[in-house]
Order: structure tokens, then C-alpha cells, then sequence
């Protein structure tokens, strides 16, 4: 349990370190410093909200994409052709409040005006307290991308009537967990996994979050 609660910390430290030269940041960081923010447990809290939207930053920032807090929550850069994108960052504390949270990213979206897409994090839909062993570095992915798809599946209605009709461009899913695999070097660390969902988004959807995958492509190479 300490361990589990070291790695919290160290990863709670980095998240903020990345974001402290971005002035826009502070209310996301105030959240952190004054919630709990015991990520093993399942309790619901605006610091681990928070904690979302600066994780998802710094590994913008490690990819040296880039990045920065604003309307809904991150605006990611495309350069001259498709210049600013919105991400409305959201964590999913349950499957009943989906969505719920997926009308609220998009009603932030339409808000602010920009195209974009809503990123679920699902670290609170799992067992608390656990640590994921597996034999290899392949079963780990397996089992953490079969946790996304089952999570796009099970809210496939939701997610194809929203895109379809233009809410969003499409919806971004990601999974954390503390691991143990001996293959892996640390063989105990935080391992990640990303998927998406665009099914029914129109042609111009589907190329700006073509181009949004391309920076999120390098972003999944950072895995710490």
C-alpha cells in the first residue's frame, strides 16, 4: 500500500511540474494541492479531475506537441492548416454517468467554438487498490486495451449518435494503472493505454481528427 501511495505521489509531482510555466494552469493545480487525491481509491474528487487534464498536458509536452490550458480544458495545436483543437477532458466515475459527461464536454465544446473532441479517463472504473500483473509487456497491453474497448463498446450508442450528429469529432479513452510485468524495465511502473472513437464522424471530422491522432501518435511513445 505505501508503494502504491509513493507512486501516486511521484506521479501527482510530475503531472505539476510539467504545467507550472503555463499561468492558465494554477486552477487545475489548486485542485490537486487541495483535494485528496488517494488515486487508488475510487472516491470522486475535482483534484483528480484536475489531475486529468495536467497528465494528459504533460505527455503533450513530453511529445513536444503543442499544448496549452485553455477553453473546455487543453488546446492542442495543428499547425497552419488545422490550428487550434479542443480537448474537453472528463473522468468517468461510473458507466452511469457517461453520458452525462460526454454532453457536458461537448455542450464546453460548442461553448468555446472550437472543434475537438472529449477525453475519457477511466482509472476510476477499476478495482481499487490493484496493481495489474501480468507475464508480459504484450498481455499488459492486451488487457489494458481490452479495457478501453470494452468502455467504447458498452457506450457505442452514445458515442455514434453524438459524433454523428457533430458534437464532437470524436472521443479519446485512456487507462493508468500501476503495473508488474518482470519483462519491463522497471518491472513496476504506470503503464498506459489510448484509444479512440470517430465511427459516423463526418469527412471534415474525420481529417482534423486524423491529424489530432498524428500528435497523439508520438504522445503514446511516453510512457512514464
Amino acid at each position: 500500500m505505501t508503494f502504491l501511495r509513493a507512486n501516486d505521489a511521484v506521479r501527482i509531482a510530475h503531472a505539476i511540474e510539467a504545467a507550472l510555466d503555463d499561468p492558465k494552469s494554477k486552477e487545475s493545480i489548486h485542485r490537486v494541492t487541495s483535494s485528496d487525491m488517494t488515486l487508488a481509491t475510487r472516491q470522486k474528487s475535482q483534484g483528480k479531475d484536475a489531475l486529468w487534464e495536467l497528465d494528459l498536458y504533460r505527455r503533450f509536452k513530453l511529445a513536444q506537441t503543442p499544448v496549452r490550458f485553455d477553453e473546455p480544458d487543453l488546446v492542442v495545436s495543428l499547425g497552419d492548416e488545422f490550428g487550434d483543437y479542443a480537448v474537453a477532458c472528463k473522468k468517468a466515475y461510473s458507466e452511469r454517468s457517461v453520458a452525462e459527461s460526454l454532453s457536458e464536454g461537448c455542450s464546453q465544446l460548442l461553448k468555446h467554438g472550437r472543434p475537438g473532441i472529449v477525453a475519457f479517463n477511466l482509472d476510476d472504473l477499476l478495482p481499487q487498490d490493484s496493481v495489474w500483473e501480468e507475464a508480459t509487456r504484450a498481455a499488459l497491453q492486451a488487457r489494458l486495451d481490452e479495457t478501453n474497448r470494452k468502455f467504447l463498446m458498452s457506450n457505442a450508442e452514445h458515442f455514434t449518435k453524438t459524433v454523428e450528429r457533430g458534437s464532437c469529432d470524436g472521443i479519446l479513452v485512456s487507462t493508468t494503472v500501476i503495473s508488474d510485468v518482470p519483462e519491463m524495465s522497471p518491472r513496476i511502473q504506470v503503464s498506459r493505454s489510448t484509444a479512440i472513437w470517430d465511427y459516423k464522424s463526418s469527412s471534415d471530422a474525420k481529417v482534423r481528427f486524423a491529424a489530432f491522432r498524428n500528435r497523439l501518435d508520438q504522445v503514446l511513445h511516453e510512457q512514464q
